[in-house]
């Protein structure tokens, strides 16, 4: 399925109550500056890279007691317009008040996507656009056909690269010290 592109200016824009009331039919649900975007459940190869991931992630978060993990879906609202569902999205211990109930109400410390075919333009420009916007600082994306990371770091309210790697490449993010992740593990 291809992602609907973002409503027109001139276009209803969805509210949250209209959002939440829709449907839990295997599709992801996501809101940007009002417009609603429908993709389909990703594939078995999206599912492993990030399932790997996370749990490297949450490996290196509970041993040094950083903070919470999510992994998709869950909802982050990020104001009227904007409630995105990444893959994975790590909250500190700092900001921990804005885990809340039904979604994560605030500025994540990370949010990770890991890109496909019919995703890939827009994880790269309409939601990293979106949690730049908002003040992300963190923004991975993973992507398994060329099986390469790029990790972005926010400066003055725009992404920088902070590292671009490849499958033979050892990641140390610059948010977990001392985290080393060999990269070919993550596409086992």
């Amino acid at each position: 399925m291809a992602i609907q592109t973002l409503l027109p200016v001139k276009a209803k824009r969805i509210t949250y109550a209209e959002y939440r009331a829709l449907p839990e039919d295997g599709n992801r649900y996501e809101v940007i500056q009002g417009g609603l975007i429908v993709t389909a459940a990703p594939k078995v190869e999206h599912q492993n890279v990030s399932a790997n991931l996370q749990f490297v992630l949450e490996t290196w978060l509970r041993a040094n007691d950083w903070g919470k993990l999510f992994d998709a879906p869950i909802e982050v609202y990020l104001g009227a317009e904007d409630f995105i569902q990444p893959d994975l999205v790590c909250v500190s211990k700092a900001r921990k008040s804005i885990i809340k109930e039904n979604n994560i109400a605030g500025v994540p410390d990370l949010v990770v996507e890991i890109l496909s075919f019919s995703t890939a333009r827009y994880d790269r420009i309409h939601k990293a656009n979106t949690f730049a916007r908002h003040g992300v600082p963190h923004y991975w994306m993973l992507d398994p056909a060329p099986h390469t990371l790029e990790a972005f770091e926010l400066e003055i309210g725009v992404y920088k690269l902070a590292a671009a790697l490849s499958e033979d490449d050892v990641f140390e993010p610059t948010l977990f010290p001392r985290l080393k992740i060999p990269l070919g593990d993550l596409w086992k």
